[in-house]
Parts: C-alpha cells; sequence; structure tokens
C-alpha cells in the first residue's frame, strides 16, 4: 500500500468516526431535551453507545449514523445476535449543513426484518425506512420506560421489549 492510499484510509476512517460521533452527540441532545439523563460511552462499550435514564428506567441505545441521503443506508453487525442483544437502535441522517438530522427508532427485532445481509456487508437502506412510522420514533422511548415501571423493572429496554403490535401503532 502506498503512503497515498494509507492516508487516504486514514482519512475515512477518521471521517466515519466524526460522523458517528455527531449522530451520538446529536442523539444526546434530543434525549436530554425529552428529560432522560443520558451518558455516553464513547466507544468504551461496543454495543451501547448511550446510556439513558428516566424516572428509574434505564434504556441502552446504539447509535449508527451516516452523514447524507447519497448513503446507501446504515452499516448493520454481520452477526444478527449482535443485533439481538441491543435496547434500541436509532438510526440517525445528519444530512447537510443547516438542515436538521432525521432519527428513526426501531427495536432489535425491526432492525432484523428490514436490514438486509449480503456476503460481505449488512445494511439498513434507508429507502425501506425514510416514510416510515420509525421516522421521529421518540415515543417509543416513552412507552418503554412506561412499560418498564409499570412492571418494576430497570434495564425498560432489555427486560421488558414491547411487543411489534404496540411498537407499530
Amino acid at each position: 500500500m502506498t503512503d497515498d492510499h494509507a492516508h487516504e484510509g486514514r482519512k475515512r476512517n477518521n471521517d466515519n468516526q466524526r460522523v458517528g460521533l455527531a449522530g451520538e452527540f446529536f442523539v444526546a441532545a434530543e434525549l436530554s431535551k425529552r428529560g432522560f439523563n443520558v451518558s455516553l460511552t464513547l466507544g468504551n462499550a461496543k454495543s451501547v453507545d448511550i446510556l439513558a435514564e428516566l424516572d428509574g428506567a434505564a434504556i441502552s441505545l446504539q447509535v449508527k449514523t451516516i452523514s447524507r441521503i447519497q448513503s446507501v443506508g446504515w452499516p448493520l453487525p454481520m452477526d444478527k445476535r449482535k443485533i439481538e442483544n441491543v435496547g434500541i437502535f436509532v438510526f440517525v441522517l445528519l444530512n447537510d449543513i443547516g438542515a436538521q438530522p432525521a432519527y428513526f427508532l426501531m427495536q432489535p427485532d425491526h432492525v432484523l426484518s428490514y436490514g438486509r445481509w449480503f456476503e460481505t456487508r449488512a445494511i439498513l437502506g434507508y429507502g425501506k425506512i425514510k416514510n416510515s412510522h420509525f421516522r421521529e420514533n421518540w415515543v417509543l422511548l416513552s412507552d418503554i420506560v412506561r412499560h418498564s415501571k409499570s412492571l418494576g423493572l430497570s434495564n425498560a429496554a432489555q427486560d421488558f421489549p414491547i411487543p411489534p403490535s404496540q411498537a407499530d401503532s
């Protein structure tokens, strides 16, 4: 590999890291606006980017971010078990400077059903969810907190996933 190719690879990794961090910060801000106490793991926990707490109920979130619509979609883990073990996914489309990001909140079972697995990669395509009920679905988090509180659970998304019939409405 030439020095130019190595530099391009490092630049791409840095760009991806910046995009990912931007998405996490935007999600943390949205959660804070909605009254959640928020802690970012900043890469120290592989399957959890953000821990959010509201009224004693904790929710773990995995944030996946793309910078613009021209991207095919959000990369997913090839190992589907890594999806099943996440509380809630937040897929972020940053958009251009001056435009608001778009957020898509999904439970793992929906990620598994909407995602596509190929031989070498897995993605959640933007086109499959852009006009779906997942867009700006912040009420999902409130519903999870409410349900977990009614059952006396502390780790809301892991202990009590909302059945699809309730989450889809």
